[in-house]
C-alpha cells in the first residue's frame, strides 16, 4: 500500500468567488468540444469554439454526448474575467502556453477552481437563410485596414463612443469598402478591396489630402455577392475583434439583408492555433435613437 502523500510545506489559498464584476460566458460542452459565447452591448456577439483536440486529457460523461439515449446537453455559465485570470495564472503571463508550475514539484502545486453561475444561456444569432454576401480576406490586411480606420476625425471619448464604420458592398466593379468618416467630417479614412484589382486603403480629407497604401492581389481569397449593400456598424464593437482577426489566417466576412455581419476567425498555424475557431455577430445601426442607446 502506498503511504500518503505528505502535506505541502505551504498552502496559500486566495477566494475571488464574490468577484462578481464583468461579462459572463455561457458554455456548451459535447463530445466534440466546447463553445464559448458571450453577448455585448445587445449589438454584439462573440463565440469561441474550441475542439476538443486542444486538451491533453478529455473525459465526458457518456450522458452528455449526443448519441445517448439520455442525452443531458451539458450548458453552464462562467464569469469571463475570472476564466481568463485563471489562465493568466497558469499560462505564465496569459501567453497562451501550456500551464506552467515553476518550482520544485513535491512542493509547490497550482490549482484553479471555477464555480458556474446559474444565469440565462446566450440567445442563438440565427442569420436569414439568405446571405448574399461572402467576403473571404487575408486576415493581415483586413486587420491593417480596419486599424488605419481608428485615426481621424474627432478624438473625444464622445466622439469615439459614437464612430461609426460603414460597410457597402458594390457589384460593378466588385468591391467591397469600408469608412469611418470624423464626426466633423474633416478626414475620413476610407479602406477599398477591389477585386481583381490590388487592394487599397486610403485617407481623404475634405481638401483631398490623404495618403494611400496599397495590398497584395491575393489579399483577397474569394468575393461572392448576389446584391448591393450598405450597413453602419459601431465601431467600437467592430474593434473588438481586432485582436482575434489578428491572430487569424483568414477571415470570412458574411452579410445577411438585415445587416447581420459574423466575422469568422479561421485558425492561424503560426499561432498554434488549429483547434480553436473564432466568430463575432455584429449587428448593424438602424438609427439615431439606437446609437443614444449604446445598442
Amino acid at each position: 500500500m502506498d503511504a500518503a502523500p505528505s502535506s505541502p510545506s505551504l498552502d496559500c489559498r486566495t477566494d475571488a468567488t464574490k468577484a462578481s464584476g464583468g461579462p459572463i460566458c455561457w458554455c456548451q460542452v459535447s463530445e466534440h468540444g466546447i463553445n464559448f459565447t458571450v453577448n455585448e452591448a445587445k449589438s454584439l456577439q462573440a463565440s469561441a469554439y474550441m475542439k476538443r483536440g486542444l486538451f491533453h486529457e478529455w473525459q465526458l460523461a457518456e450522458a452528455h454526448y449526443s448519441t445517448s439515449e439520455e442525452h443531458e446537453p451539458l450548458q453552464f455559465g462562467l464569469n469571463l474575467s475570472t476564466l481568463v485570470e485563471c489562465l493568466r495564472i497558469l499560462g505564465g503571463g496569459g501567453s497562451g502556453a501550456t500551464p506552467l508550475l515553476p518550482g520544485p514539484c513535491p512542493c509547490l502545486a497550482g490549482e484553479c477552481m471555477l464555480h458556474t453561475m446559474d444565469v440565462e444561456p446566450a440567445e442563438p444569432i440565427l442569420m436569414d437563410s439568405h446571405t448574399p454576401v461572402r467576403i473571404v480576406i487575408k486576415s493581415d490586411a483586413l486587420h491593417d485596414g480596419i486599424a488605419e480606420l481608428e485615426w481621424g476625425g474627432d478624438t473625444g471619448a464622445r466622439a469615439q463612443k459614437d464612430k461609426r464604420l460603414c460597410l457597402r458592398v458594390a457589384l460593378d466593379p466588385p468591391q467591397l469598402s469600408l469608412t469611418a468618416p470624423g464626426r466633423r467630417r474633416r478626414l475620413s479614412p476610407h479602406w477599398t478591396v477591389a477585386h481583381p484589382r490590388p487592394l487599397r486603403c486610403e485617407q481623404v480629407s475634405s481638401v483631398d489630402l490623404g495618403c494611400e497604401m496599397a495590398y497584395p492581389p491575393e489579399s483577397l481569397v474569394h468575393f461572392e455577392a448576389a446584391e448591393e449593400l450598405e450597413f453602419d456598424y459601431r465601431f467600437s464593437l467592430v474593434h473588438l475583434a481586432l485582436r482575434s482577426i489578428r491572430e487569424s489566417d483568414e477571415t470570412c466576412l458574411k452579410i445577411d439583408s438585415q445587416g447581420a455581419r459574423p466575422e469568422e476567425g479561421f485558425p492561424s498555424d503560426m499561432a498554434s492555433c488549429s483547434n480553436v475557431f473564432l466568430e463575432f455577430y455584429v449587428f448593424p445601426l438602424v438609427d439615431d435613437e439606437q446609437v443614444e442607446a449604446g445598442g
